[in-house]
């Protein structure tokens, strides 16, 4: 029954091409990030 009435009205909408290209280079901008964070942080380990 209740799946017989429903009329919620929701589509699955796909990402576009373009939506996945912008979070995949946000995505890898983060990585850059940490990874500069890190260096950061060995080379202050490093030093003491």
């Amino acid at each position: 029954m209740c799946c017989e009435t429903r009329t919620s009205g929701f589509r699955r909408r796909y990402r576009t091409r373009a939506e996945r290209i912008a979070d995949l280079e946000a995505y890898l901008a983060d990585l850059r990030a940490e990874v500069q964070a890190v260096e950061e942080h060995l080379n202050e380990l490093r030093r003491t």
